[in-house]
């Protein structure tokens, strides 16, 4: 019987260590997802402010960068944006795209970064000091658990929010061995004097670094229930062992208990396994599994919080890859690799990828193959880079569609050439607006009060690449009457 008795000590060992291990990790996980979400709202408050500057941008360069002008322009915006406490111009010979933004400081009582970003076609840069006291709110509201907190310092160690600013030393707390670009996480004693582990996530656009600490009291409470737990079964399961031979009731119970545990641990380590790969990513990822409801029901207003910031999440994504892709095509690093191609199958391949986006909308999505037996020749395209454009296209005209609209796509010979259309009942352009349809950060008025998002990159991309191909685009739309855009493609 004392030998039963080992046995089943060891295996509430065996369970318990996994059990434990993953607790641990479950912690970890968590405190990762509140640093990333705080991480993402420091990286949108940083990317709502550039969006600000690029509007004085443009005030700017329509000035012609007359420096008479400036102060004016430089007054009207501070007027209209009151947590940017002073606007500078400076001349800079750096070509370089590039923002930067500064060290927190404090000024009058109040905490600011400095931004600097460059004006486009001038040899300007706007220097932009900025309060930010709201996203230092928002962050002051976020919470680890029950007793757990957040806290933020920048890329030189100074505290952008903490909850103990009077006595925490900013350099200390910068030292920790995770507070890394890379992350981390560890536990060690905090300015209170409690023992806490904590995860570092860092916020790349603005260039802080997020922690969330947690008690470990709390962070771990499951840890300690569970050794309580299994040092209590490790007892009771030897005492019941040694009395097997007068109650065969009592061990059936035993196995019964044991059953119901592993099953679950096993339900717990299954909501545990998601693990968040890269930062944007994994954010994209998190808010959707919260607003699909995997976690659990939410009400009206938690979903719509977390719908807006599952959409600025896209919004970063989106604007990162076309920012990125235009730098490329701007100074010829976007290689083309230009291969004979079927414009038919090409064409029904592209349109499958927005089968569903139509079918969720609405929309009747058509690809309409030319009359006759007329043969269409190949021509030479990179299908990774076409397929961006014209999926460009499809996906605007699905969005900016009226309701039980169509969108159709077509494609012909004409002479030497390849056309592609792309048609759709939708909202249309105002014709006031057509020729700046293809311009960087231009959308159309009726357009933006449909939807927010966009950036109005999409367009100028699109163009970039056909013309790379040697063909052209062209568009035609009356308003209130939908769009039809066609791509002309040399035959090779």
């Amino acid at each position: 019987m004392i030998g039963v008795g080992i046995i089943f000590i060891l295996a509430n060992l065996l369970w318990l260590y996994p059990f434990v291990r993953d607790v641990e990790q479950g912690a970890t996980r968590y405190q990762a997802e509140v640093a990333r979400r705080v991480a993402g709202r420091a990286d949108f408050f940083l990317e709502k402010k550039l969006r600000e500057m690029g509007e004085l941008a443009l005030d700017v360069l329509e000035a012609n960068a007359d420096s008479r002008k400036m102060p004016a322009i430089a007054a009207r915006f501070l007027g209209r944006h009151p947590d940017f406490i002073g606007i500078d111009f400076i001349r800079t010979a750096s070509a370089s795209a590039e923002y930067s933004v500064g060290p927190v400081m404090q000024e009058n009582g109040r905490k600011t970064v400095v931004i600097q970003a460059p004006l486009p076609y001038a040899s300007l840069a706007v220097k932009a000091t900025v309060t930010i006291g709201d996203v230092v709110g928002e962050i002051a509201q976020e919470r680890v658990g029950s007793f757990g907190r957040v806290y933020v310092i920048d890329r030189a160690g100074n505290i952008v929010f903490h909850q103990y600013e009077g006595i925490v030393n900013g350099a200390v707390a910068a030292a920790r061995p995770f507070m890394s670009v890379e992350g981390g996480a560890g536990t060690y004693r905090n300015e209170a004097g409690t023992d806490v582990t904590g995860v570092a996530i860092f916020a790349s656009g603005i260039g802080w670094t997020v922690v969330a600490e947690d008690p470990l009291s709390e962070a771990w409470a499951r840890k300690y229930q569970a050794i309580r737990l299994a040092v209590f079964l490790m007892v009771l399961g030897f005492v019941l062992l040694m009395l097997l031979a007068w109650s065969t009731r009592k061990v059936m119970g035993i196995a019964e208990r044991e059953r119901i545990l592993s099953a679950a641990k096993s339900e717990y380590i299954s909501i545990l396994a998601h693990q968040l790969r890269t930062p944007l990513a994994g954010t994209k990822w998190n808010l959707k599994t919260l607003v699909d409801g995997d976690w659990g029901p939410l009400n009206a207003k938690q979903k719509k919080f977390l719908e807006r910031s599952y959409e600025t999440n896209e919004q970063m994504i989106a604007l990162v890859r076309d920012l990125l892709d235009i730098t490329r095509i701007e100074e010829g690093r976007y290689g083309f690799e230009l291969k004979k191609a079927d414009v038919g199958v090409f064409l029904a391949r592209v349109a499958n990828d927005f089968r569903q986006q139509a079918k969720t909308a609405g929309i009747a999505l058509v690809v309409k193959k030319p009359r006759g037996r007329v043969k269409i020749p190949q021509v030479a395209l990179d299908a990774e880079k076409m397929s961006m454009a014209v999926g460009n296209l499809i996906d605007n005209a699905i969005r900016y569609n009226k309701p039980k609209g169509s969108v159709e796509i077509g494609y012909a010979r004409e002479g030497s050439n390849v056309t592609i259309t792309v048609a759709d009942t939708g909202v249309g352009i105002p014709k006031t607006q057509l020729s700046q349809l293809f311009g960087k950060f231009f959308r159309g008025e009726n357009v933006v009060k449909m939807q927010v998002q966009g950036f109005g990159l999409g367009l100028y991309i699109v163009k970039n690449i056909i013309e790379r191909h040697g063909g052209s685009i062209a568009v035609e739309s009356k308003e209130g009457d939908g769009t039809t855009f066609t791509i002309t493609l040399p035959a090779r």
